[in-house]
């Protein structure tokens, strides 16, 4: 058994956390954690597959199982929950002669904090205020409803074609339909030019 060789006299031995940063600001520096978080698909290249779909989280959008969405754009889904798309005419233009709708925004209580700090970027506070800005001038006539039980969101989005629900991924089931979330396709990388 080897023994623990003793510190030198004004000089502090690091401790493992010390030892850890030291590694991890190393590592940085030269770039190599995001390789490995990459190796380890924590993180996705941009342009990738992987890099399309946005890490979905706990929260899933839910739709009507006949509903017309079938993926979204994380701008769009944005787009649709901060009130500036309300109808299907809005996320699909080219169905303008067509009869239109107005989007249902459904919200559970157990996936409210994780959807709107995690995809839409604000706290729940700042959302719900500029729901309430958007009704009082007219902007919008009717805000997102939070339901505490994600059994009834469920119920309504499986009854009503013009839903669009969030709830915990665990908890869907019943007959309405998961939207993928994809990030706006990368550009193609230019063409090099042979010298």
């Amino acid at each position: 058994m080897k023994r623990p060789r003793p510190s030198q006299p004004g000089r502090p031995v690091p401790s493992l956390p010390a030892l850890v940063g030291l590694l991890a600001v190393g590592l940085a520096a030269l770039g190599l954690a995001a390789l490995g978080l990459v190796a380890l698909g924590l993180v996705a290249l941009p342009g990738s597959a992987a890099a399309e779909e946005k890490d979905p989280g706990p929260a899933a959008i839910v739709v009507h199982r006949n509903s017309p969405i079938e993926s979204l754009r994380l701008d769009d889904l944005r787009s649709i929950f901060n009130g500036k798309l309300q109808t299907d005419r809005d996320l699909f233009p080219e169905r303008r002669g067509e009869d239109h709708y107005r989007f249902k925004l459904l919200i559970a209580g157990s996936a409210e904090e994780a959807f709107i700090t995690g995809r839409l970027g604000v706290t729940t506070r700042v959302f719900w205020r500029r729901w309430a800005a958007k009704l009082l001038s007219g902007d919008a006539s009717e805000s997102p409803r939070r339901l505490d039980s994600a059994r009834d969101v469920l119920k309504l989005v499986a009854r009503d074609p013009h839903a669009i629900a969030v709830v915990l991924r665990a908890e869907v089931h019943g007959p309405v339909k998961i939207v993928a979330v994809r990030d706006a396709p990368a550009a193609p990388p230019a063409a090099r030019s042979k010298p």
